[in-house]
């Protein structure tokens, strides 16, 4: 091909092409086909951008529900974590970009042999002890339970969340180290 015939080429198939099969059919780098593109002042199309900008937001998006690890828990966890999530525990979802929620709970001192038994319950979950807090992975998971246990971003007591919780280690790890019975009124 001489010159003219591949700037004809480039100018026809650059604009909606990838570039590494442009310079495949010319038999030339792709640095090349983009210099000559350049030169002459041929872009990639709107529409092509476009539809490069969807694929990546979709393998982007494929990627990460493919690396959301499992999340199991069992009948006994579950209860752990609903008395826990009634009592001390909140579910957060951390930083803006965040598109799941996660357990936490934070602890004095006193209370850390009670939080590794609860941690040694939970610990194949992937949650972990980080000084004074009770961690989980953020996951689906908690972002689902999220509206049974919060309306206008304040902890509530729904009947659908109240109906889950039928074993006695729920009502065990119920524990809220603010709550105060009392007599006066204030």
């Amino acid at each position: 091909m001489d010159n003219r015939e591949v700037i004809s080429y480039i100018r026809k198939h650059f604009p909606n092409t990838a570039t590494n099969k442009v310079a495949k059919h010319l038999n030339i780098s792709t640095y090349q086909v983009r210099t000559i593109a350049k030169k002459h002042n041929i872009r990639k199309s709107s529409s092509y951008l476009k539809s490069l900008k969807t694929e990546l937001v979709n393998k982007r998006r494929n990627w990460y529900l493919s690396n959301i690890p499992d999340f199991n828990p069992s009948y006994f966890q579950e209860q752990i974590l609903l008395g826990s999530l009634l009592g001390d525990g909140y579910i957060s979802k951390g930083a803006k970009r965040s598109k799941n929620f996660y357990y936490q709970e934070h602890f004095g001192n006193r209370q850390l042999e009670y939080r590794q038994w609860k941690l040694s319950q939970l610990e194949d979950l992937g949650f972990s002890l980080n000084g004074t807090f009770l961690n989980s992975i953020s996951h689906p998971y908690f972002t689902d339970l999220y509206p049974l246990l919060y309306e206008n971003d304040e902890k509530i007591l729904s009947l659908k969340l109240l109906t889950k919780c039928t074993h006695p280690i729920f009502l065990t790890t119920l524990d809220d180290g603010s709550l105060v019975l009392s007599y006066k009124y204030n």
